[in-house]
């Protein structure tokens, strides 16, 4: 059997459906109005609908016994650090950067390393190849 109560509780907070009043959740019923009283921290006296299943539903708040205290105001962003003077890019270098990173990948898949088992080795005749075609792609860096 339903019921209706009028209780007087304390608004521990508040989550999507309705409020938690002492560790338990209860509903808004749908023709409440008044979610604009029912703030974390005040004491209301309140309209409870119970339902068969159990279920809380708060219906309507009667009156109020004590306002919450104003939430804190933010604080204050810190103004964001001014960036340095712009800087336009250097196209020439980027490409220069990613043209030298694909040549070392390159050189990574040669078949040139088929059988060399030491790392060091390898680094070494990686760079060795990508340094060689970076200075035939671009001749004058290559002085």
């Amino acid at each position: 059997m339903s019921e209706t109560l009028k209780e007087t509780v304390t608004i521990d907070s508040l989550g999507k459906w309705g409020p938690k009043i002492g560790g338990a959740f209860y509903s808004y019923s749908k023709n409440f109005k008044d979610q604009a009283k029912v703030v974390p921290g005040a004491t209301l006296e309140i309209e409870t609908w119970i339902s068969d299943s159990g279920k809380k539903y708060v219906n309507k708040v009667l009156g109020t016994k004590e306002i919450a205290a104003a939430a804190p105001a933010k604080a204050a962003k810190a103004p964001a650090p001014k960036a340095d003077a712009f800087k336009p890019r250097d196209f020439d270098a980027e490409a220069r950067g990613k043209t030298r990173c694909a040549l070392f990948e390159a050189a990574l898949q040669s078949p040139a390393l088929n059988g060399m088992t030491d790392v060091g080795e390898i680094v070494e005749m990686v760079t060795k190849l990508s340094n060689a075609g970076f200075a035939y792609v671009f001749p004058e860096d290559s002085k």
